[in-house]
This record gives structure tokens, sequence and C-alpha cells, in this order.
């Protein structure tokens, strides 16, 4: 596994023209972003604190603050597999044929003898460095919007240079790590992820949240021609929703530390289905924080009760190219990032809608 990291004060020249990138056309505003609530309905209106989720209308002061703790670009790379065979007529033992085995030929087949040989090939596409640009370039499009469309709802978005006020903060964020159940989901959700160059390319400050259960299954090549598989539905988070370890870990270990009401990660799954393009698959964003009904101990169980929990989970998925490079125009191998903002002012606006609903009852 590679890490990628990049510094707030690098900069990243981004491209004006948008003929490699497919995002302006499909999201030209906020309006046209399809947002999918993406987190477990179990807590979401009960009273108990029990669930997954946590009823935010319990909230007694309501969400002030939120630390944006984690933005990354996750690839889980692309392998391709292939072979090629090839029959050699003639004794490829370089030994002289003797009387038995000219015997055996001439009982069992031809006694002219061949040989099939067969050759394995195996190669891994992936954004490598690439990963760490679109992330930087899309947190710097839409950071500014995110943070305003956050006022509006009376929240402050935070950065780490912000939340992180003393050395014992910066120490544990630093070196915080999510917690993750041993369950058969996730055993699953990893399967065959040995076979994929996985990157995390994220903007420098930032932790990678790994909350990642992205079906490596839908990235595995057979042949040279075939396409990103499809099998596994690519519209909900992958099987991490039961994850109380995580939901405890970073809703409540992480939000009681840097001293805010809720934590906030969000990342995108890219990939290269050739080495001249590249998509975007998804954005998730997902908010995590403690629960309005604290339990003295956590609890697991069908309906477990713990101390931390999702507040809101959101997905969108653009299944599209915003990087198609064509050799006879040089303008295409630059990156643009047209278009993410527009995701993450829509992103931030469902989750406004959600929280005044939840916060009016």
């Amino acid at each position: 596994m590679k890490k990628v990291l990049v510094f707030f004060v690098c900069s990243l020249l981004i491209a004006s023209g948008y003929a490699q990138s497919e995002l302006p056309d499909k999201y030209p505003d906020p309006s046209k972003v399809k947002v999918k609530e993406d987190f477990p309905k179990e807590g979401r209106t009960g009273k108990s604190g029990k669930g997954f989720s946590a009823n935010i209308g319990n909230l007694p002061n309501g969400i002030k603050k939120v630390a944006l703790v984690s933005f990354y670009a996750f690839d889980p790379g692309l392998t391709k597999t292939w072979s090629t065979s090839y029959t050699v007529k003639g004794d490829q033992t370089g030994t002289k044929p003797t009387w038995s085995s000219t015997l055996a030929a001439g009982l069992y087949g031809s006694p002219e003898m061949e040989t099939t040989f067969t050759n394995y090939y195996k190669t891994t596409l992936s954004t490598g460095a690439i990963s760490n640009k679109i992330a930087y370039g899309a947190f710097e499009t839409s950071i500014v919007p995110m943070m305003e469309e956050f006022k509006t709802l009376g929240i402050e978005l935070l950065l780490p240079n912000q939340f992180l006020k003393t050395e014992e903060q910066k120490n544990y964020y630093n070196s915080f790590h999510v917690k993750h159940e041993k369950s058969f989901a996730n055993w699953v959700s990893k399967f065959g992820a040995a076979d994929h160059d996985v990157i995390y390319g994220s903007v420098g400050g930032f932790i990678v949240a790994d909350i990642v259960k992205e079906p490596f299954a839908n990235y595995e090549k057979s042949g040279l021609f075939q396409t990103r598989k499809d099998n596994v539905v690519d519209d909900q988070i992958y099987f991490y929703d039961k994850d109380t370890d995580m939901t405890e870990s970073l809703g409540y270990d992480l939000c009681t530390q840097l001293g805010v009401d809720a934590v906030l990660v969000t990342f995108m799954t890219v990939f290269m289905p050739k080495d001249s393009k590249i998509e975007l698959v998804n954005v998730r964003f997902i908010m995590f924080g403690p629960n309005p009904t604290m339990p003295e101990v956590s609890k697991g169980g069908m309906i477990p009760h713990v101390k931390g929990l999702f507040y809101y989970g959101g997905s969108v998925i653009p299944e599209t190219l915003i990087y198609n490079k064509n050799k006879k125009d040089p303008e295409t191998d630059k990156l643009n990032f047209a278009g993410f903002d527009n995701i993450y002012i829509a992103l931030v606006r469902d989750f406004g809608e959600y929280y005044k609903k939840k916060m009016e009852k």
C-alpha cells in the first residue's frame, strides 16, 4: 500500500480548459448533483440512543463545530491479467527420441511430438502520485464553498490548523487510527485487495481515516479489453455501516479529544481504466459524533448502544471521466477540477436539509 501526501503550502496549477474532464458538463451547478443519503437508518428516530446512527434531534445544543479530519482520494488500483499460448512441434526435451518413446507416440497419437507453452501476464494501473494532485485540486476548489454552506446552517467547519490547539491534541490526531471490528463483512470487503496497487492521496495536515470498503472485485480485469465490472452496486458505502468500533473511535474518541461536536470524513474513489483515463467513481461525505443519549459502557448486539455514531452520510456517484488524455491535444494532459465544488456544495446542502428537519422536531 502506498500513501501519498502533499502539504497545504504546496501550489498546484489547475488548468482552465475542460477538454479532458466531463465533470463540468455533468454537474454545471449544485442542483444537477444527485445526493444519496448513505448511512444506517437504525437509531435516526429513536430516543434510547440505540442503533448505528444518532437521532441528532436529541442534541441539546445542535451542531456548532465540525472538524474536517480527512480529505483524500482512494484508488483501488486496477489489475489486468491475461495469457498467451503457443504450440511447438518436435521434441522439446533436448534428447534424441528413443525406440520406446517413438513406439509410445505411435500407440497414443501422432509420432510427431507437440508441446504447448502458456505465458501469463499481469499489470496494475493506478493513479500513483496523481492521486495526491486530485485530492489537493478537489480540496482547493471546494473548501471555501463548503465552509460558506456550513455557515448558513450556523455551523463552523474547522481545518486542522484551527482545531489542533494543544500539543496533546496534535499528538493524538497525528497518531490516530480508525478502529475496526473483526467481522465477516470487513473481511469480505478486503477480499482480493492484495492484487491491487492501493493508493491513498491526501492533502497534508489531514489524516487518512480508513473507512473505505470499496469492492475490489469490481476493479479486477481479465483480458485486454474488459471494462470495470459492476457486479456490486456502487450506490452505498460497501458493508461498513455496521462497524461500531469505527463509529465509536471517530464519533466519540476523536471528537472528545478535539473538543468538537462532530468530525467529517470525505473521500473520493478514482481509478484508471487505461493509462490515459481517470474516472471519478464516487464521492463520500460522512459525519460522526457522540451519542446524544450516552451509555455508561458501549454495548454491541443487533441494536447496539455505543458512544459514537453516524450523524449523516451522503454519496454522489458520478462515474465520470475527469481525465482523458488525447496525444494529439497537449492541453488534455492537464488536470482540471471544475465541478468538484458543485458536488461538495450539494453534499453540504443535503446534510443541511436533513439537519434542519431533525432540529425542528
